[in-house]
């Protein structure tokens, strides 16, 4: 059988995080999951965090609260995942 990566790009806007000791109230997280634990897929999710980070670092960059964040986040799902799905096509994962 085949064996699928699951690459799950969850981008949301936390605005505020309970009980947390941060000094920020505005928080991007990303979850990018792996197909295992494996050394390999583990390798690629980096990989590709580290792609989609660079891509939205500078689109984020002047954003004043969450909900810009948000919006250009939205406007940009299809490019990001684009960014990922290149990421794992380059290394071999042909998972489309």
């Amino acid at each position: 059988m085949k064996k699928l990566l699951s690459v799950i790009i969850l981008i949301f806007v936390v605005c505020s995080c309970g009980g947390c000791n941060w000094n920020s109230n505005d928080v991007i997280r990303i979850h990018i999951r792996a197909n295992s634990n494996s050394e390999g897929d583990q390798n690629i999710k980096m990989y590709v965090k580290e792609n989609v980070v660079a891509y939205i670092t500078p689109l984020i960059a002047d954003c004043k609260d969450s909900s810009e964040v948000k919006v250009v986040l939205e406007d940009n799902l299809d490019k990001i995942t684009d960014i990922a799905n290149d990421v794992l096509m380059c290394a071999g994962f042909n998972y489309l």
